[in-house]
């Protein structure tokens, strides 16, 4: 049976003692994207034992596949967040804009081959399973539904 913390570690101080925002910053400075030095800025601590229990065992696995198969494809840090949003908009891509999205549905798709062939980690590859194909993406051709479908490959929310 695990028993509470104790009071005066769950004061209000208790992440400035732990040096918690210096931890944000350390991650968010080894990203390779402005999305992922945001989501790195905004990380807070797990609500309950049972959320924290879940993030520890998905970095006890992504270490160990990194440790085991090496560094996985992922998308060049393109900041195509504003070409998108602004083709979701109704407003065309011109043919860079384009040529970045097909490389980025590109990463996406290798991202997705790397995490089908590994058999031992089964939470990141529910992850990769979670991509949409890129021929699915490819499908669309109006530039808000390119847009959309884009995102949906990158983080399989749309946001």
């Amino acid at each position: 049976m695990m028993r509470p913390a104790p009071v005066d570690a769950r004061g209000e101080d208790a992440l400035d003692r732990i040096e918690f925002g210096a931890i944000r910053a350390w991650l968010a400075a080894r990203t390779s994207s402005e999305r992922a030095r945001r989501m790195a800025a905004d990380l807070a601590p797990a609500d309950d034992l049972a959320q924290a229990r879940e993030r520890l065992a998905d970095l006890a696995e992504a270490k160990r596949l990194f440790e085991t198969h090496g560094a996985w494809p992922s998308p060049a840090a393109s900041a195509l967040g504003e070409s998108l949003e602004m083709a979701r908009r109704g407003r065309r891509l011109d043919a860079l804009v384009l040529l970045e999205v097909r490389r980025l549905l590109d990463a996406v798709e290798s991202t997705r081959a790397y995490f089908r062939k590994v058999e031992d980690a089964p939470r990141v590859r529910a992850q990769g399973e979670a991509l949409v194909p890129a021929a699915e993406l490819l499908r669309e051709r109006r530039p808000s539904a390119l847009a959309t479908a884009a995102r949906l490959g990158i983080c399989g929310t749309g946001n």
